[in-house]
Formats: C-alpha cells, structure tokens, sequence
C-alpha cells in the first residue's frame, strides 16, 4: 500500500497548496451522514485520492513560493530550559527528541545532549558560532547552529527572557557566508574547504580538479578527510548537510527573517507557561494591566495566543488583564488525552486557578466562542460575563451555507483528511497561502472583502497565529475538529450575563445558530452592519471597550 498512501498524501498536497482547487475536496468527499474513512491507507481513502488526482492539474515542482522555508530557532536559557522556539524548529527537532516550553531538550540520544551541551557552553563563553553535528535514528546526520542569542533571529519584538544561547536549524536554501564558521567547527583546511565548496555547487569531482588545477587523486584524498571530519559517509549526505547549512547561515546574517510575520510579533508578549496537575504545559501570553480587570480569551480554529498588534497598549489603557492561552495540541500546549470541551474547559479553570483570578469575564471568538460558554459555566459564580464574537456552535454547519462550511462539515466526516490537510497546510505555511485563504474566505462578503483589502496588516497576523497555531503538529486541529462534530448541541447553563456579536454579512457561521446553541436569551446581541466573518479582527478595539464596561444586568 505505500503507492497507494503517497498518492494520498501527493493529491492533498497540491490540494493544500491551492486553495483555488478545495472546491474538489468538496465534492469529491462523502456527505457527512455516511461512515467515515478509517485510515489514510483504506479503500475509500485511495479510490478518493485516485478521484482528486483525475481532478487536479500537476503543477510541476509546485509554488515556488509555498516551497520556501525559514530557519527553525530555539532559544535556551542559562539552564538550558526552553523559552521559545518556532514551527521550523519543532519539526526539525522531532527525530531528535521532544521539544516542550520551559523544559530542558528531551534529547532521544545521549550523545546529542553532550554535543549541544558542550557547543552551547563555548557559544556562551563567548564564541559567536558554532556548528554541531547530531545523529538522528535513519543513520543520516542533522547539522545545526549553536549561537549567542543575539544572532539568533527571533521574530522583531519577541523577548528571550534572559536566554544567553539557542539553537538554529536549516532550511533547504542556498548561502554565501557559510565556510569559515565550517572551517572553524570541524577544522577543515582551506583547500578542504575550497573542495567541500564546489561539490556543494554540483561539481563533479574530475570538474573540481581542473578548476584548482590539481590531480583527481587530490580532491578524492581532500573530501576522504571532509567526509570524516564531519561523520558523513556519502557525498549526498555531504551536499545536503553543506546545502542545509548554506541556508541557515542566510537565516543568521541576512536580512529577511521573520519579515512575513514581523507586524504579527512587533508588540507581542512571551509566551508563558503553566504545568498543570497531570505534568502537561498550557501556554498562554498575557496582555495590558497586570492588575487591571481579568479576561480569558479564546482564540478560533487553528489559532494561539497572538493577538493583533496594539492589543497590550489598548488593554493596558483600557484597565484589562487579558490571558491568551493556546488550547491543548496548539502552539505550545500540550496535547490532551481528553480534548472535549468539557476537557478543555476544566485545563481554563485550571489556569485561572494557577494565575490565582478569582473573577473574571470571558471571551472568545469564532471556534473560541464556544469554548468560552463551557468554561464560563465551569467557573459558576466566578465569571462575570460571556463575550462571543461570531460564535461558532458545534455540530454540522447548515447544509444551505456556503463552499468552505460544508467542506467543513465533511471533513469532519473524515478525520483522517482533516489531519492530513492542517499537516500538509503546516508544512507548506507561506504568506502567500494565507493571503489566498483569506481572499478565498472573503468572497462570501463584500465587506470582508473592503476590509481585506484596506487592511494588509491581516495577512500577517493571519499568518504569524495561524504558524504558532500548528507548531507542533495537525492534531490539535483535527482534534478540535472532532470535537464540535460529536458535541451535545446544547450549551451548559451560564449564571452570568451573556454578549453575542455576530457580522451580518457572516455567510460561513450565521449568528441565529449560535443563540440557538447557547440556550439562553443573550443580555445583550448587535450584529455589525457591512462586516462578515472578519467581525472580530475589524472590530476588535471596540470588543476590548465592551470588555472594559461594566457588564450588563443579567
């Protein structure tokens, strides 16, 4: 079945990069009322990625936008525990270890710890960079920068907390500053390095000869010793890795890291963490007064704790204590054995316990609506108003709505697609995706589409939240997924006032369905004239100055 499983994952792959073809996930998928697929290798899954396949144009080697990467960053700090880290970062540490918000590297083999442990010991002694060499299981070594923090390229505005020393992966790219740091981690000569040079540009051998007028015989003695000193056995192994360091160097002497998202994380809080009782990390950031007026906001479907820009200074002035957490399985959260929403809202509890608010409000928008229902009910007295922005409630979306609601709602008919596509949208991740997500998502709505287009800020954000959302995998999205599919379409019983503002031109998630759901007559609702879906992020200072009133009389 491996032929039949990679032409699973090709066909979702050209479908993840176009959002222009997801209408083809629409009508090639079951209707919802049917048995859901098993398994990426089952009969249905392959008939139905033979189905796409016939449905899709080939389109070469794919986006040349899509297939650019940025460089994977880990911050540490003095006690090597984990500050922060980034999407590139999670993924080229997998076959390493396990990567966890304010835990010390979990390396899967001993030798590794040592090797970055010592690297990261001279880095903070004083030398700017070095490069180390990790083993992964496949027999195929990993490369990567030990740096002083301050070469490390965090986003504009991220906040290494005191860390002195990170760690810096590769992307596939190309560099030009890279043979002295080489030359100085391994201890090549310079004619090693001359020779290790044009043999990553592609030269053959016999070529390398007579380009520096030496023997065959030469070259083949030069890149015997390049090959040991660097622990790879073939010249492929030595390409890629040279290729691969080529392309980080770019990412810690060039301009251009992080310029897609620079806008998102210009103002943003660290992230933070808090160890619940079960040894799981939540994640969250905090915004505006610390001892302003408490509100736990929740973010959508895939989403983290990255609010817009300006969000901390208007909180601030405005008298809040926002608390974003990232969800169990998003961002930095770990994933749940339980992620139901009773499940997520006893971990929201839990938080609020840990950051000791006895009385707080509520919020959240889109998929985040509904969870703060369920938290607000879990808090009782505690809570002192429920705020949601076009709430979304669980259960099939309307069968009358548009494209993207019921591609939704077939997907989550298929859990093994919806995991599938929010892995292979992580891994090809690029502004360019987003702005055609977004444009595709706004042509429901002329305002949404004005608002789009009169506000380039959107893309970036988008982006940067949406990157942090899938930091550590898909499953924290399917999982969520599956949860609004199987939930009781009842809200539970709120002892608190109740806010619902929804756009009016939201074709995607009407309002009417979510003040079914909540079971309650809402204290107050608006619907927001010449808005759509985008409501909550055109609209968002003025949801904060609600937050910031007094709440209504229940």
């Amino acid at each position: 079945m491996a032929s039949d499983s990679e032409l699973v994952i090709e066909t979702l792959g050209r479908i993840a990069a176009d959002p222009a073809s997801w209408d083809a996930l629409l009508d090639l998928l079951p209707e919802d009322d049917g048995a859901p697929v098993s398994g990426a290798g089952g009969e249905a899954a392959v008939a139905w990625a033979q189905s796409a396949a016939l449905a899709q144009h080939r389109r070469g080697d794919g986006d040349p936008q899509a297939a650019a990467t940025e460089a994977g960053w880990i911050v540490l700090s003095e006690r090597d525990r984990v500050v922060s880290f980034n999407p590139q970062a999670a993924a080229a540490f997998e076959p390493l270890g396990r990567l966890a918000l304010d835990r010390p590297l979990d390396w899967a083999r001993e030798a590794n710890a040592v090797i970055a442990g010592a690297a990261l010991r001279r880095v903070r002694a004083g030398e700017r960079q070095l490069i180390v060499r990790l083993e992964t299981g496949d027999g195929a070594p990993r490369f990567a920068f030990a740096s002083a923090v301050g070469s490390v390229p965090l986003p504009p505005g991220a906040d290494a907390g005191g860390a002195l020393a990170g760690l810096v992966f590769p992307a596939v790219d190309e560099g030009s500053r890279l043979w002295g740091v080489v030359r100085d981690s391994f201890g090549l000569t310079e004619a090693e390095v001359r020779v290790a040079r044009l043999l990553r540009d592609g030269l053959s051998m016999q070529q390398i000869a007579e380009r520096l007028d030496v023997s065959a015989r030469t070259v083949r003695n030069q890149l015997q010793s390049v090959f040991a000193k660097l622990g790879v056995q073939r010249q492929s192994d030595l390409v890629r890795a040279l290729t691969e360091l080529a392309g980080v160097n770019r990412a810690l002497h060039g301009p251009g890291f992080g310029e897609a998202s620079a806008g998102a994380f210009a103002d943003a809080p660290p992230v933070l963490g808090a160890t619940l009782a079960d040894g799981r990390t939540l994640a969250y950031r905090e915004y505006g007064a610390p001892s302003g007026r408490p509100v736990l906001i929740l973010h959508g479907t895939p989403g983290s704790s990255l609010l817009p820009s300006g969000t901390d200074a208007r909180a601030r002035a405005l008298g809040l204590r926002l608390v974003a957490p990232d969800r169990p399985g998003f961002g930095l959260s770990s994933p749940s054995p339980d992620y139901s929403f009773a499940g997520v809202a006893a971990d929201m509890v839990a938080l609020a316990d840990h950051l000791g608010l006895e009385r707080l409000a509520v919020g959240g928008a889109h998929s985040g609506a509904a969870f703060a229902l369920h938290v607000a009910a879990r808090l009782g007295a505690r809570a002192t108003l429920v705020m949601a922005s076009s709430g979304r409630a669980p259960g099939p979306p309307p069968r009358d709505r548009n494209r993207l609601a019921r591609m939704r709602r077939r997907m989550e008919a298929q859990p093994w697609v919806a995991e599938a596509l929010f892995g292979i949208v992580r891994l090809r991740h690029t502004p360019q995706l987003t702005r055609r997500l977004l444009g595709k998502a706004a042509a429901h709505s002329p305002g949404d589409a004005a608002f789009l287009a009169a506000s380039p800020w959107v893309v970036d954000y988008v982006h940067g939240y949406a990157a942090e959302a899938l930091a550590q995998g898909s499953r924290g999205a399917a999982a969520e997924m599956q949860a609004f599919r199987t939930a009781a379409h009842e809200a539970p019983e709120l002892a608190c006032p109740l806010i619902l503002w929804s756009g009016a031109e939201d074709a995607i998630i009407p309002a009417r369905s979510f003040a079914d759901y909540a079971r309650v007559r809402p204290t107050e609702a608006r619907v927001i004239e010449g808005i759509g879906h985008y409501m909550p992020m055109k609209h968002w200072f003025e949801i904060l100055e609600r937050l910031a009133a007094p709440p209504p009389p229940p």
